[in-house]
């Protein structure tokens, strides 16, 4: 079997996830060898689905999480994220909502699909977070959009998305909008002739009539729903029975409504499992109809249903429990893979980001950005241990740069001097109890730099025995670090000490190389860029989405009759001459936002960001008097009997990539301010913008 095909077979049955026909073990049985070919990350999943089918959890779970570790060895990021959604639904299936959450949040670190988006929404709704629900569910339908073609799996993803969305507006109490997607569901199956999608949406009918009291109608949807899930073909009924008896349960809520007692005890009768909110509607019914006995019995079957449910969650609990136990050290290291995997891609990746880089200002963002995406901080800082002393001149609290403190080695009152001193990292996840602080200091109290925190990580960093720093990072909220957290931030510690070990021996060329680099980029006459550092400023600033609010203005000046300056008084007044200029037009153009390049010779350039046409023709024009009022005399100039310039200028579009277009342009307008007699200021308009 290709390829192709054997995952496309991966996918299909990774995805029944125990419900509906189950051939699963027999197909997948005989695919072993052509997944193994292909990669241990298929040989893996192929055996998590096989598990699944055969109801063997803590099997599942070690498959998958191995088929994960073998995905990102390679990085191969869908399978991690497929991978991942196939764990979350198991973990639904179980009631484990929270760590359902944490496999669809770790598929959407490295790839952001719809199935992810829609599974986090149906969490969120079932924990009754509607809003939060709501918005996942909003990004699914983005990421489907999109696209220009779908497969059968997509299209019936768009009927699961609009179903969610449907309960959403009916948790929100939308019955309006809750309907408008109940007849999306509808719509969408009868396109694709999914039978039991086109039941389900007439269930959601049912019950958004219900909602607007308009019972007739709901009747009427439910009665259609009713009959498709009867009537489906018997290898669909276990997946539907569930669907079957809440209609029976939604038909029983509107005869009640209309005092069709007995018809709605005959709707819950045909429940073969009961849930409370069935004996609640029976009791009501029976108790409307005076029926003493049966109320009575009732009451017994209720007791001894809750007696059995008692029963039943304490072994999913111990079931739940023993799986968890029994999958912890496989989960604990692939967790490990897709922790770093998620923000860098590899531990190696973002190694080599620190190691790299030339400065700690460098490496603290780096940090930041990494750590920021794997665990919450409300606090991180950055210090080096230099002569007795702990400098932390890297502090972020809320993503606000902190003034710079010290702290001695020798202090007995500090937990990062603890650290220093003894070599070892700590993790406190309740700073003010009086044992953790008893540990690390002489006087158990605590004096905050900046606002107070809970959960500390406290981590040095060295290379090989030799302590050159410090990463402290803290957060409001208590019990908020794991030994995990501890781990990841140690090993990012570990790349840091080599990094310094590095500076070290390299610091003084750096240094010179910055030097050299600056003046590589500053024309040596004027003091501003010179052209070869303009294509970074541009790139940055046009860089992004397009904006139709934002435009970046490229101006284009030159002196005007230079050549003729040069040739009357010489090239030492000639430099002399473009040195005042620039002095002048700096205070105008390279301030602020604004940046002003040599381009060569007499010729200028100029970026200005987020300005309009009429307020950049301003700034010129106060520009262009302003180099006229230096009363630099020039008796060749057939303009002014002072050096003049002349301005050209065009606005284009921010985030548009060919802004080669806009230096086109404003050199066209500069030709034209030429033309038009010089000493003047001309504007060409984008016409494609």
């Amino acid at each position: 079997m290709s390829k192709e095909k054997v995952i496309q077979v991966l996918e299909e049955y990774g995805r029944i996830n125990n419900i509906g026909p189950d051939d699963r073990v027999s197909i997948l049985s005989e695919l072993e060898e052509d997944a193994r070919k292909i990669g241990l990350e298929y040989e893996y999943y192929r055996q998590a689905i096989i598990a699944a089918a055969l109801r063997k959890d803590a099997e599942t779970v070690s498959f998958a999480m191995k088929a994960i570790d073998e995905a990102m060895k390679i990085g191969n990021s869908h399978m991690v994220s497929e991978i991942n959604i196939f764990l979350g639904i198991l973990y639904r299936m179980k009631y484990q909502y929270d760590t359902a959450f944490k496999h669809y949040i770790s598929a959407l670190k490295v790839e952001q699909t719809a199935r992810a988006y829609n599974n986090l929404g149906d969490i969120y709704l079932l924990i009754g977070a509607a809003e939060e629900a709501n918005t996942m569910l909003d990004k699914a339908l983005e990421i489907l959009d999109k696209q220009s073609e779908y497969t059968l799996y997509e299209q019936r993803l768009y009927n699961t998305i609009f179903s969610n969305k449907c309960e959403v507006d009916v948790a929100r109490g939308k019955y309006k909008e809750a309907k408008e997607n109940a007849v999306k569901v509808i719509e969408t199956s009868i396109a694709i002739d999914d039978i039991l999608g086109i039941g389900y949406g007439h269930t959601l009918m049912g019950l958004t009539y219900r909602l607007l009291g308009d019972v007739d109608n709901a009747l009427i949807h439910l009665k259609k729903s009713e009959d498709i899930f009867v009537n489906c073909d018997e290898q669909y009924m276990s997946q539907v029975i569930g669907y079957l008896e809440d209609v029976y349960y939604q038909e029983s809520l509107c005869l009640k409504s209309l005092g069709k007692y007995e018809d709605a005890i005959v709707k819950l009768n045909s429940i073969t499992q009961y849930q409370a909110r069935d004996f609640d509607i029976l009791l009501e019914c029976y108790k409307a109809l005076g029926d003493q006995k049966m109320i009575l019995k009732t009451y017994e079957s209720f007791f001894t249903f809750v007696m059995n449910d008692e029963k039943e969650k304490r072994l999913r609990q111990k079931e739940n429990f023993s799986t968890t136990v029994a999958v912890y050290e496989t989960e604990k290291k692939a967790n490990e893979y897709e922790l770093l995997y998620s923000s860098t891609k590899s531990i190696s990746e973002i190694g080599k980001q620190i190691i790299s880089s030339e400065k700690l200002d460098d490496v603290l963002l780096a940090i930041h950005s990494h750590v920021d995406k794997i665990m919450s901080f409300n606090s991180l800082a950055l210090g080096m241990v230099i002569d007795g002393l702990i400098e932390y001149r890297w502090v972020l609290e809320d993503n606000k740069r902190l003034e710079p403190f010290f702290v001695s080695v020798d202090n007995r009152n500090s937990f990062s001097s603890w650290v220093i001193r003894n070599k070892k990292a700590i993790r406190l996840n309740d700073v003010l109890t009086p044992e953790e602080l008893k540990r690390y200091k002489e006087v158990p109290d605590i004096k905050w730099y900046g606002n107070k925190m809970d959960s500390m990580l406290v981590v040095p960093i060295q290379y090989k025995d030799e302590i050159f720093g410090i990463i402290n990072i803290q957060s409001k909220e208590q019990y908020n670090y794991t030994e995990y957290d501890l781990e990841v931030i140690t090993m990012l510690a570990s790349f840091i000490g080599v990094a310094m070990k590095n500076w070290q021996g390299t610091y003084a060329l750096k240094e010179a190389n910055e030097k050299l680099e600056e003046l590589s980029k500053t024309d040596a006459l004027t003091g501003i860029k010179n052209r070869h550092v303009l294509s970074e400023i541009v790139e940055d600033l046009f860089r992004g989405d397009v904006d139709k609010e934002e435009y970046i203005s490229v101006v284009m000046m030159d002196i005007d009759h230079f050549k003729e300056y040069n040739d009357t008084y010489g090239h030492i007044d000639g430099d002399r001459c473009i040195i005042s200029i620039v002095d002048v037009l700096r205070e105008y153009l390279d301030t602020g936002d604004n940046r002003m390049f040599r381009y060569g010779g007499d010729e200028f350039v100029a970026i200005i960001p987020y300005m309009k046409e009429e307020e950049i023709h301003k700034l010129l024009e106060v520009a262009r008097q302003a180099v006229e009022s230096l009363s630099i005399p020039n008796k060749k100039s057939k303009v002014s009997k002072y050096v003049t310039c002349s301005f050209g200028y065009t606005l284009v579009q921010k985030g548009k990539k060919d802004y080669q277009r806009a230096f086109y342009l404003a050199d066209e307008a500069l030709y034209q301010a030429k033309a038009n007699g010089k000493n003047t200021i001309a504007f060409v308009k984008d016409e494609v913008r």
